[in-house]
């Protein structure tokens, strides 16, 4: 694994098998969730180095990154994460190629959010997505 902290590009580079799995960590927001979020936390996935272009540029594109990994400190106090495969996130409506900037985050592992990277990186490798 090989982290990185240079603007525009993932956070992780993660190797298995010969293939590289990107990898973007985000914080949970802090503060109250809206109700329409169903008692799930949310994450912001925008890119904050892009405000003078804005529009979709400032998002990221589904094929930017592989796993999410969502940290939950700000809600839970606690480090923990949950990690969803990017192609599973959801995508704006206008724009599919980008995902929606405020994802929900279960405050656990729930349905395509699992519970540890390996969770996420034995489905990347085996194939599974849909």
């Amino acid at each position: 694994m090989t982290w990185y902290d240079i603007d525009g590009r993932p956070d992780f580079d993660i190797v298995i098998r010969g293939r590289t799995i990107r990898m973007e960590c985000k914080n949970v927001r802090s503060g109250e969730s809206p109700k329409s979020y169903q008692g799930d936390f949310r994450v912001e996935i925008q890119k904050t180095r892009n405000q003078l272009t804005g529009g979709p540029a400032r998002g990221y594109r589904v094929d930017e990154f592989e796993v999410l990994a969502a940290c939950l400190f700000n809600q839970a106090g606690t480090w923990n994460y949950v990690f969803v495969e990017a192609s599973r996130l959801a995508r704006r409506a206008a724009f599919p190629d980008y995902l929606v900037i405020m994802q929900p985050v279960p405050p656990r592992p729930r349905g395509v959010w699992k519970g540890t990277l390996a969770e996420v990186l034995n489905e990347l490798s085996n194939g599974a997505t849909g």
